[in-house]
């Protein structure tokens, strides 16, 4: 346990001064490059730092509002949290992972039902033959990625 003798050389980690003004990282960086004391990566002096804080933020309207902005922000992410939640409750939503299999268990489904139209006609027919190879470049050309899931796709790394 270190005991500090006097808080003239008592320097702060960037969580510690954040924690002791009640600000976040970015409202640190922002305020340094106005003007906040800082000693290096990471260091903040107590002292300089208390000093600046009570010469530039205590009182200003600049603090009030930041908080004020902030604590709006929160409430209407809260309110969204929870309208998203009702949704979901109503079934008017669904999670991602469900629709895509969903959409991928319809399309086997219309695959195997595609596949076995021909399988309905005259064996070694003409017409057999054509609505086979149709119905397979159609599946090939389908299978291919194309607009928005081909972008998607290339984002993910897929392409």
């Amino acid at each position: 346990m270190q005991i500090i003798k006097s808080v003239e050389n008592v320097v702060l980690s960037t969580n510690d001064t954040c924690k002791l003004l009640n600000i976040s990282r970015s409202t640190l960086s922002e305020w340094v490059s106005e003007g906040f004391p800082k000693h290096g990566r990471g260091k903040y002096p107590l002292l300089e730092s208390v000093r600046w804080f009570k010469d530039n933020r205590v009182g200003s309207k600049t603090m009030d509002t930041t908080l004020i902005e902030e604590r709006r922000l929160k409430l209407m992410a809260e309110r969204k949290l929870k309208e998203l939640e009702l949704l979901l409750r109503q079934g008017e939503l669904m999670f991602r992972e469900d629709v895509k299999n969903e959409f991928v268990a319809r399309i086997h489904v219309l695959k195997r039902d595609l596949l076995n139209i021909p399988k309905q006609m005259k064996p070694g027919s003409e017409e057999r033959m054509f609505v086979e190879k149709r119905l397979r470049q159609l599946m090939e050309n389908y299978s291919r990625p194309s607009g928005v899931l081909k972008k998607a796709m290339g984002k993910m790394g897929k392409v």
